[in-house]
Parts: C-alpha cells; sequence; structure tokens
C-alpha cells in the first residue's frame, strides 16, 4: 500500500471512530433525576396529578436548536409537579394512560439511587419546586414516547458529562 492510501485509510477509519461516539447533542432527555419518592393524586388507583420528590437536573436546550450540545441546569432539589389534561378525547384518554404508566415506573425506581431519565426537551419541562411550596397549579407533564430511561442502559451513560452529572445527582439526593 502507498503512504498516500495509507493515510486516507487511516482518516477514513478515524472519522468513522468518531461517528459512532455518543455525544450530548444526540441525547433526548429533557430531565435526569435519583427519584426519592413519588406521591400519586388523587390516589394510586386513577393519579391524574403527581408529585415526583428527588433531585433534578433539566435540559436548558431544546433538541431542534442543540447544534452545540445538550445544557442541563446545575442539580436542584425538591419536586416536580405535574398533572394530565382533564380531556375525555380517545386520543387524550390514550396519552393520559402513558402518561401515568411513566408515573408508576418512577415510583417503583423511588427510593433506588438509580439516575434515571424522562420527558422530552423539545418543550416546557415545568418547574423543580421547593419542598417548602405548597403543591398548587401543577404543570402539564412533558411526555416524550421513550418513557423512562434506566441510564445504566443507556448510550449517553458512557459519556463524560452523564458521570459527572450522576454523581451530583446521586449527592444531591442524599447518598
Amino acid at each position: 500500500m502507498t503512504p498516500k492510501r495509507a493515510a486516507v485509510a487511516i482518516t477514513l477509519l478515524a472519522a468513522l471512530a468518531l461517528a459512532t461516539v455518543p455525544v450530548g447533542a444526540s441525547d433526548p432527555v429533557g430531565i435526569y433525576c435519583v427519584v426519592k419518592k413519588v406521591v400519586l393524586e388523587p390516589d394510586s388507583c386513577a393519579p391524574t396529578r403527581v408529585q415526583i420528590w428527588g433531585a433534578f437536573s433539566m435540559s436548558t436546550t431544546p433538541a431542534a436548536i442543540d447544534g452545540g450540545g445538550a445544557r442541563y441546569t446545575d442539580v436542584m432539589t425538591g419536586y416536580l409537579y405535574y398533572s394530565v389534561p382533564a380531556d375525555t378525547n380517545a386520543a387524550i384518554v390514550q396519552r393520559n394512560k402513558t402518561i401515568t404508566n411513566e408515573w408508576l415506573d418512577l415510583k417503583t425506581l423511588a427510593g433506588t439511587n438509580e439516575v434515571v431519565g424522562f420527558a422530552g426537551r423539545r418543550g416546557p419541562l415545568g418547574r423543580v419546586r421547593p419542598a417548602s411550596e405548597a403543591p398548587r397549579d401543577p404543570d402539564p407533564y412533558p411526555l416524550q414516547n421513550t418513557g423512562v430511561i434506566r441510564m445504566r442502559d443507556n448510550m449517553w451513560a458512557r459519556a463524560t458529562w452523564y458521570s459527572d452529572m450522576a454523581a451530583a445527582l446521586r449527592t444531591a439526593a442524599g447518598r
């Protein structure tokens, strides 16, 4: 092989290797968290609202304009307060079932110290409320069709930015 062909081959192999490395820019997750507890309201049989307590880091960059990579807030503690739409349209009823299933998944993960992701970066995510604030005026739940993502199974969990965030989330959650 000539030196010129060898250089071209090495360049192509390097480009392919870089193209397969996961980066934050393609990360669709809106909220990373360590869930301490989940309170379903008015009850766990037919919840219409949820309080998700724990440590959170939320996307600050919509997925459509994240050319510089995903950005997330510093870790915040408190709770997120969400509701489902109060509509009897069949599509909304099905969407609400998906939402409440995600809430039940989060409830199952509460207290495990596992870092999980949910919601998408394409719309409003709500706000982290301090523990001292009474629950009122819930935010609409930011459903994304990826469900609750266990970060140990997620390709982004191998990136340095993720491991730093995960450590901060676990520390803030008290473990």
